[in-house]
């Protein structure tokens, strides 16, 4: 019975610490596009005061 009570505990584990590297992940890369977003616009901001 605390064999199963364990194993159920760590499938639980998997499923928050797996969602978690989701979640990061998912913020990283809304940061990079964000990022990338920024420089974009940087750009074209600059090109306007240089023209």
């Amino acid at each position: 019975m605390q064999h199963e009570i364990i194993w159920c505990h760590f499938e639980i584990c998997i499923i928050v610490w797996s969602f978690k590297v989701c979640q990061s992940s998912f913020v990283e890369m809304h940061n990079i596009v964000f990022q990338f977003y920024l420089a974009n616009e940087t750009k074209l901001q600059m090109g306007k005061l240089f023209k």
